[in-house]
């Protein structure tokens, strides 16, 4: 009876080990949502799931990069079609455009539909630039040197680009009512002429001309 205790004990310890060895192998094998530049994440990012083409409810996690065309270098999170679902909108450098996957409420979002913008976009950010209570979007695109203002429909679309010239090879881009007009204006890092640019918005949509301001350093996104 003894000897019979202690084969059951033994036959379950390993068992146990078992299926502890699968559970970490399966986790160790989990996919990962890759950096925005390409190069492998840290095990701490979580996948952005998605759909199949067709759209099919059993499809597998998908990568944000095998939705986007290639290189997403800047991504923002909003609700752009009012439906209290988190949308994202993601700079696609080598389209030179900014892909926008509307949110399901699940987790997944639809497929990818894409607004040309200037070359190289490299930041993107979103206000409401005409207070309209819809979310536009402001893109600082590094190889034309300009601002791309995209103000959406509040339908999840939106329209054709404005641009604005600004400083050599902007790289980033930030918001602000910098004037106290209650109007939201823009501050632009041109890291190539070494200038931050201000625009002032008028609170319709549009900004004035840039104003040109010397940092005496190479300003950049972090």
């Amino acid at each position: 009876m003894e000897n019979l205790a202690r084969k059951s004990l033994l036959l379950f310890s390993f068992f146990l080990i078992l299926i502890c060895s699968l559970t970490a192998a399966q986790a160790n094998n989990l996919p990962y949502q890759a950096a925005a530049d390409g190069s492998p994440p840290a095990k701490s990012q979580k996948i952005i799931h998605g759909k199949l083409n067709d759209g099919s409810d059993s499809s597998p996690p998908v990568k944000i990069q095998d939705r986007i065309k290639k290189t997403p270098s800047s991504i923002i999170a909003a609700d752009f079609d009012r439906d209290r679902n988190i949308d994202l909108a993601a700079t696609a450098e080598e389209y030179a455009s900014v892909a926008i996957l509307l949110g399901r409420g699940d987790g997944t979002f639809n497929e990818a539909v894409y607004y040309p913008v200037g070359n190289e976009p490299s930041s993107i950010i979103s206000a409401d630039f005409n207070r309209d209570a819809r979310v536009d979007l402001a893109v600082a695109n590094e190889d034309s040197g300009t601002v791309s203002i995209l103000l959406g429909r509040g339908d999840g679309t939106f329209n054709e680009a404005l641009h604005y010239p600004v400083g050599n090879e902007p790289s980033s881009i930030i918001l602000a009512d910098f004037n106290r007009d209650a109007r939201v204006d823009l501050a632009v890092a041109n890291e190539d002429s070494g200038m931050v640019s201000i625009l002032l918005g008028r609170g319709d949509g549009t900004f004035d001309s840039p104003k040109n301001h010397d940092s005496d350093f190479r300003p950049h996104k972090p």
